[in-house]
């Protein structure tokens, strides 16, 4: 099976490692990525949650970064290590299966050929029709930023008092948010940023009456 470009490992088998990349260089982009957690793209979903209901993220404990940074790398791939520290946890919803099509409680020997059966289903049954639209458990930006409701958002934010001073001198604000110049995240946060110096009760008013 061939690799996928830009991914170091092979579809389904996510143990066998492109020969590119090195365990230093593997160690080296985990980390960036996730020390420290302000680095991490996903962690006001972290932030947040916490304020809202009782949520304990354990992989944001001070004791879990400590082993992680002791252990070997190749430990933690294909979620080893994860696997033997909350399979006791896991017990209760072993059968519940991951939007990803595995199941977390088992080891990736067991969940690769599972993993692949779903995979393969879900192609052939969006080619037929059977599946429609995002069925995944976060929302499809770039399905998003190319909906009707995110050209009527645009439209509400062109008066903007957002500053724009990042953007080059052709490009505006609505250029920068319906065009492809920026890549798709950027143009998620720009939005957030115009919408917070927009008014409210217009933008609002518009995207509620179309969802």
């Amino acid at each position: 099976m061939r690799k996928v470009k830009g991914v170091r490992s092979i579809p389904l088998f996510p143990q066998i490692i492109d020969p590119a990349y090195r365990p230093d260089r593997l160690s080296f982009k985990e980390w960036f990525h996730i020390y420290p957690c302000s680095m991490h793209n996903d962690m006001p979903n972290f932030y947040t949650t916490r304020r809202l209901f009782r949520s304990y993220e354990p992989f944001m404990c001070k004791d879990a970064v400590k082993i992680s940074t002791a252990v070997p790398t190749a430990w933690k791939l294909n979620r080893r290590l994860f696997n033997c520290a909350m399979k006791p946890y896991l017990r209760k919803s072993k059968w519940l299966l991951h939007a990803d099509g595995r199941l977390p409680y088992f080891s990736w020997w067991v969940n690769t050929p599972l993993q692949f059966g779903i995979w393969l289903y879900r192609q052939v049954a969006r080619r037929l029709g059977i599946i429609e639209g995002n069925q995944g458990p976060w929302g499809d930006w770039v399905a998003n930023v190319k909906s009707e409701q995110w050209k009527e958002m645009v439209e509400q934010c062109r008066q903007s008092s957002v500053p724009i001073r990042f953007l080059t001198q052709s490009m505006s604000l609505e250029d920068a948010l319906t065009t492809d110049t920026l890549p798709v995240a950027k143009r998620g946060n720009l939005m957030q940023v115009a919408y917070s110096a927009t008014d409210y009760s217009d933008v609002t008013h518009g995207y509620s009456k179309n969802n």
